[in-house]
């Protein structure tokens, strides 16, 4: 496990500010849409509540396919057999 985190950091070197910056960003975006109703609104409806529902697993969803696409492109660029 310690062999491939170190190896994933070594692909992703020159690579982890663009990763950064869209992990927050949607982060950012998906949270703001699941907590926003709740804090602009008194009470929270059913509607607003299952709003605020999609809205985290959505992220989530996004989340696991980041992941996924990361590993795509690195496993890709990996010559070294690390991963397999």
């Amino acid at each position: 496990m310690i062999a491939s985190l170190g190896k994933s950091w070594e692909m992703t070197k020159g690579h982890e500010l663009p990763i950064i910056v869209v992990t927050l960003l949607w982060m950012v975006v998906f949270y703001g849409l699941s907590f926003v109703p709740t804090l602009l609104f008194a009470e929270v409806t059913p509607v607003l509540a299952v709003f605020s529902r999609l809205a985290s697993t959505a992220y989530s969803a996004f989340a696991a396919a980041m992941g996924v696409a990361i590993y795509g492109i690195l496993s890709s660029r990996d010559v070294s057999g690390t991963f397999s």
